[in-house]
This record gives C-alpha cells, sequence and structure tokens, in this order.
C-alpha cells in the first residue's frame, strides 16, 4: 500500500510540473533521475512521502 502511494506521489509530482513548465524532453530525464533518487531513499532508507509530509507540516507548525 506504501509503494503504491509513493508512486502516485511521483506521478502526481510529475504531472504538476509538466503542467506548470510544459516540459521538454531533457526536463523529463530530469525528473527521472529525481524519481530514482526518490526510489533509492524510500528503499535504502525507508522515508515516505507521508513522513516528509508530516515533517514539513511539523516545520510550518514550528513544531520542530
Amino acid at each position: 500500500m506504501e509503494i503504491v502511494l509513493f508512486l502516485a506521489t511521483i506521478l502526481i509530482i510529475g504531472l504538476v510540473l509538466r503542467w506548470f513548465f510544459n516540459v521538454t524532453a531533457a526536463t523529463l530525464k530530469n525528473g527521472a533521475i529525481i524519481a530514482i533518487i526518490l526510489v533509492v531513499l524510500y528503499v535504502g532508507f525507508k522515508i515516505t512521502p507521508a513522513e516528509v509530509w508530516e515533517q514539513v507540516q511539523q516545520i510550518f507548525q514550528g513544531k520542530r
């Protein structure tokens, strides 16, 4: 279930970036590199988008 959420997050980010910047092939390659880095972080350190989102929310709420 977590991996599905993770892949969906990557897909949504990719679609948003594509919509904002109307990306070229070079940008897609950079996006693929970023996605690979995210997957490596997920597999290597078990950092999930939910955990990252929690951290971001805590920072915005000032509860570091």
